[in-house]
């Protein structure tokens, strides 16, 4: 989420545990299987033509989906397929949260959260640590609202403790709809900046590095392709990749935004220039690869893809060509068994989905679909991007 909106507060922060033990920190990630997740598209498409016009099913079926709420842009995280567990409160609460580099806040559901069935929810009156305040915490999301009331508490990844962190309690989560109610996560953990944060609260990250707990102010992700991942805290795992890092200078320390110098399908037999210098988010929080939609449409086109909604649907059968995301100078290639993911019953989703942000902000995403290729590694410190080649 991003955006400046209610009020900035002051974090006094002290951690418990050895320096060294929490210098670097290795979460688990859970994948959800391509299948399930791209079947969760498919069923929430069909469920939504029987009771919807067109027009809302392609709204709705938009997938991520920025939209401008006065000084607030904010995306729609309900298609994330990775998620790691946090702990909140004294004592603590376990919640299953996206690690979002898209994003800059903390929120979990609370307990008076009415449609949150099934859903860990943080329990205010069973929390020593637990301080409520009157600033409302909203977020306007494509679908719909999700709100509820800043708060602080006590918040633990692994064995590195940061009390009074400030985040939002949610109460009301109807703007994520189905894909929320079925998604395996509570909550997000934004791993973006904190000058974009809501209220401009220093993220769990700043206030751990300002505390001079990690190492570095670096935290690296390893997505596993159909397997479970890791999201290591205060530097890199070695043993995940090869080589060295290509590291890429952000364009400014607002969004994980960088350069992409071109786009292009390749064919044994042809070349596609999908689009020329452009802009990207490196995302954690967005499942998919996202761009405006005419090029969206342009590719869909030139390989046979189907509408579906907003979303696309192929051939499984069919060989797809190869696309190349020219970053710095250096290729980085995404095949047609990375962007093709299958639903079940023979039915295919494509990986790329239309996404048309508003002027001025970057104009594609580079989701998990393109992250869970390489080791990545984001500096806070240097304020770049690094990405190296998996073991």
């Amino acid at each position: 989420m991003f955006g400046k909106t209610v009020t900035a507060f002051l974090l006094s922060l002290s951690l418990s545990g050895s320096l060294s033990d929490a210098a670097v920190m290795k979460i688990p990630l859970t994948k959800v299987s391509d299948e399930e997740f791209a079947g969760m598209f498919i069923q929430d498409n069909l469920d939504m033509e029987d009771a919807d016009t067109s027009e809302e099913v392609s709204r709705k079926l938009s997938g991520s989906y920025l939209r401008k709420h006065d000084n607030l842009v904010v995306k729609d995280y309900v298609n994330a397929q990775y998620y790691g567990t946090i702990k909140v409160g004294t004592p603590s609460q376990e919640f299953r949260v996206v690690f979002d580099t898209g994003s800059s806040n903390l929120w979990v559901p609370g307990s008076a959260c009415s449609k949150c069935t099934g859903k860990n929810m943080l329990n205010v009156m069973n929390s020593s640590s637990f301080l409520g305040y009157k600033n409302k915490f909203y977020i306007k999301y494509g679908s719909g609202p999700v709100s509820g009331k800043f708060a602080q508490d006590t918040v633990t990844l692994g064995d590195i403790v940061v009390p009074e962190q400030k985040l939002g309690v949610i109460t009301n989560v109807a703007g994520l709809g189905r894909m929320y109610s079925l998604g395996k996560f509570d909550g997000i953990m934004g791993l973006g900046f904190s000058s974009l944060s809501l209220g401009q609260v220093p993220t769990v990250l700043d206030n751990a590095i300002q505390q001079g707990v990690l190492d570095e102010p670096v935290f690296g992700f390893f997505l596993g392709d159909n397997a479970d991942g890791e999201l290591s805290v205060g530097g890199v795992d070695t043993s995940r990749y090869v080589g060295d890092f290509h590291n890429v200078k952000l364009l400014s320390a607002t969004y994980w935004e960088i350069s992409l110098n071109s786009i292009t399908l390749s064919t044994d037999t042809q070349k596609l220039a999908l689009t020329p210098k452009t802009t990207a988010i490196v995302d954690s929080g967005t499942s998919l690869i996202t761009g405006p939609s005419y090029l969206i449409r342009k590719f869909a086109h030139s390989i046979g893809a189907k509408p579906y909604g907003k979303q696309w649907v192929v051939d499984c059968k069919k060989e797809m060509p190869d696309v190349t995301f020219d970053i710095d100078g250096v290729a980085y290639i995404i095949t047609g068994d990375d962007y093709v993911l299958n639903a079940g019953d023979n039915i295919c989703l494509l990986g790329f989905s239309s996404l048309d942000l508003p002027f001025g902000s970057p104009k594609w995403i580079l989701g998990d679909l393109f992250m869970r290729k390489y080791y990545v590694k984001f500096d806070l410190g240097k304020k770049e991007v690094g990405f190296a080649k998996l073991k």
